[in-house]
């Protein structure tokens, strides 16, 4: 993914799912559906999740509500649920939570009354990973714990599966607070899952949660590998959305490794897909990485120009994790210009943010804070 023929040949591909599945594209699928109520709802849903795998949330929202309409009218109450679950994972990916919580919540209803334990366990994960996305990590953690519940009532293929993504996602809220212990089990007992079914696409989704583990513990290289060998599987399989994340996933190591250049690249790639795709929270986070990079070559002004844009693109995708973070680095920006008081500003914007969510990174920013405060007494 490193060498720039490569990567034309995959942007190549992008361009022609993106004609397929892209803005706009939502009436010319609707004109290919069969013919029959039922099979024109599946094609549908179907469609709709091959254009979330791309990383097309708009247009998966669109097939999904069009799918919905027939399940309605049908009074088909296993569908309704599934639909409803599919539609509320497709809002939070477009940053949407209250239209997120509205349908999940709907699932979770319709899974109840019907005893529908696969669906009832997948509005759980997805009402887990909406809490998780608005920050609040413990309160993540609790229904995922107790997703674990319905999980073992399931069919034994859907358990399997269902389990190692539970497991993913448990681990990543227990990354976000600081427990990395508890991650790197949740995450190795994914894995064993996944390679126990020869799940190709858990087993790399799993890679890249172990990436970021291994990041952290400074293990740099075996970090590197996780993400490779992820991107290659995601790439494979026209899994865009996933594809971007490996790329920042790549290009933070190899900058922590010294390797600026390789890391601007994968970081501009992962900018450059997400603007195809429309991921405003993806391409939050190619922008502050950017940043950064123009930090290290002590570019202070370019780099709050960029955290400025993240600034933005987080808030309009109530991405609270990644606001905080950037309020942080312009709050240290300001400092390292001996910019006093916008840099306290910024840093207790982030304070407030960071104990909001129970976050361990504030530790470091109330670190920080003293810093700055100490320097201004002086």
């Amino acid at each position: 993914m490193s060498d720039g023929t490569e990567s034309e040949a995959f942007m190549a591909t992008l361009d022609a799912l993106t004609a397929q599945y892209g803005p706009g594209t939502f009436e010319n699928i609707i004109q290919e559906a069969p013919a029959g109520t039922k099979e024109q709802m599946k094609y549908l849903v179907d469609s709709g999740t091959k254009a979330m795998r791309v990383g097309f949330a708009d247009t998966a929202v669109q097939l999904y509500k069009a799918a919905l309409r027939i399940a309605s009218e049908q009074g088909d109450s296993q569908m309704l649920a599934h639909i409803n679950n599919r539609l509320g994972t497709a809002y939070i990916r477009q940053g949407s939570r209250e239209n997120a919580s509205a349908h999940l919540n709907r699932a979770l209803k319709m899974a109840q009354e019907t005893d529908n334990k696969k669906e009832l366990s997948f509005a759980k994960l997805g009402i887990g990973k909406l809490k998780y996305k608005g920050g609040q990590y413990d309160a993540a953690i609790d229904v995922y714990k107790d997703c674990r519940q319905t999980v073992p009532q399931m069919d034994v293929e859907d358990r399997q599966r269902c389990l190692a993504e539970l497991l993913r996602l448990l681990g990543a809220a227990y990354y976000r607070i600081g427990s990395y212990e508890e991650a790197d089990k949740c995450f190795a007992e994914s894995m064993a899952i996944s390679e126990d079914i020869n799940d190709k696409l858990g087993i790399a989704l799993t890679r890249f949660r172990l990436g970021m583990v291994n990041n952290k513990k400074k293990n740099y290289f075996e970090a590197l590998d996780h993400y490779k060998l992820a991107g290659e599987v995601f790439l494979e399989n026209d899994m865009y959305y996933q594809l971007t994340k490996a790329l920042i996933g790549q290009g933070e190591v190899l900058f922590t490794v010294g390797e600026t250049d390789q890391s601007i690249a994968r970081y501009i790639l992962s900018e450059r897909i997400n603007r195809i795709i429309g991921d405003k929270y993806g391409l939050g986070i190619a922008l502050g990485l950017q940043a950064l990079v123009h930090v290290y070559k002590g570019e202070a002004n370019t780099a709050i120009q960029y955290y400025t844009l993240n600034l933005r693109l987080c808030k309009e995708t109530n991405a609270m994790f990644g606001e905080a973070m950037t309020h942080r680095h312009i709050g240290v920006l300001h400092y390292m210009k001996c910019e006093y008081e916008p840099a306290l500003g910024h840093l207790h914007e982030a304070m407030e943010l960071f104990k909001a969510m129970n976050s361990a990174e504030v530790v470091d920013t109330e670190k920080t804070i003293k810093v700055v405060m100490q320097e201004m007494e002086e």
